[in-house]
């Protein structure tokens, strides 16, 4: 039930989320009489807001917290005894979840973004690039969570930190404003950093945007990320004490 209250409060949320931006940037690009606001039209920058909230349902993974009830309550034995790895079962677990929120929540959300909000169509060959980038946010996106639901086998309630770790990845990924619109400064920082990959750089594969260099450390950050859910995972092993393992 909680789950299906999930896809009804989103399916109504994101169109509700994409009409705020929308009237902010009417405004701004209306009484500011501007064409252009660091390289982005009214379009463009429309379409960015609406790809912005689908990409976030697409790949946001938030699995830290069932990780922290299935220690609690010491499901978590069954979990580390079965066959399968635990990182398998969640992932599995949260392929069906995605499958739904595609259907109850992205496409809804793009549909009232190209009908009621104008934004713009791309070309076949981009689509194929927003998808691969998608697919390497998603992952990188589990793989994180992964890695800070690990943490619940030492602090116990992560709650917070959970919390902390979702409103600095959308500030940092791109998902408040494009990234263009920071001092040269503080972008050059955002740029040496893995976070544009989960957000920004799909948005901007969709406006056909990137670079060789792009795929390169797109993958190099997946694989990054999945050591150290690979290293953090094994010292939780050591760590948990649950009775039977």
């Amino acid at each position: 039930m909680a789950y299906k209250l999930d896809f009804i409060l989103w399916a109504v949320l994101n169109p509700l989320q994409i009409a705020v931006y929308y009237f902010l940037w009417v405004s701004v690009y209306k009484y500011g009489g501007l064409e252009h606001v660091a390289g982005y039209s009214l379009s463009n920058m429309i379409t960015y807001y609406v790809l912005s909230t689908v990409v976030e349902a697409l790949t946001w993974a938030g699995i830290e917290e069932d990780i922290e009830e299935d220690i609690v309550s010491g499901n978590m034995i069954q979990k580390m005894t079965k066959p399968m790895s635990v990182g398998e079962y969640f992932f599995f677990e949260h392929i069906g979840y995605k499958l739904l929120e595609v259907l109850l929540i992205v496409i809804p959300t793009l549909l009232s973004g190209y009908l009621l909000f104008g934004a713009q169509l791309t070309s076949f060959p981009n689509l194929l690039l927003f998808s691969f980038f998608s697919t390497t946010a998603m992952v990188m996106n589990f793989l994180l969570s992964l890695t800070v639901g690990a943490l619940a086998f030492w602090m116990k309630k992560i709650h917070s930190l959970v919390k902390l770790k979702r409103t600095a990845l959308f500030l940092l990924s791109g998902g408040l404003f494009p990234l263009e619109l920071l001092p040269a400064g503080v972008r050059a920082l955002f740029d040496l950093l893995p976070f544009k990959y989960l957000l920004y750089v799909p948005i901007k594969a969709y406006f056909g945007e990137v670079r060789a260099e792009h795929f390169l450390f797109s993958i190099g950050w997946v694989f990054l990320t999945y050591l150290c859910y690979k290293l953090v995972w094994r010292r939780a092993y050591k760590q948990f004490q649950g009775v039977g393992v």
